[in-house]
């Protein structure tokens, strides 16, 4: 994954509005992804959830903790 940056120069006292709307603007852009993400998906829930365990579980093992 690439970063992004981007540098504004705002007024001081808008600094935490600022923040504030972008942090919005990010958490609701990231959603609508992925919402598009798992609308697409054809896994149904239970096979969503085996999938997910069997991730948990090597993440685990590589690590020593399982």
């Amino acid at each position: 994954m690439e970063e992004l940056v981007i540098r504004i120069d705002i007024p001081k006292e808008l600094t935490e509005d600022f923040k504030r709307v972008l942090e919005e603007l990010v958490e609701e852009s990231r959603t609508r992804l992925l919402l598009s993400i798992i609308g697409k998906s054809k896994l149904t829930e239970k096979e969503a959830m085996r999938l997910g365990e069997r991730i948990k579980r090597g993440i685990a093992e590589k690590h020593g903790v399982y």
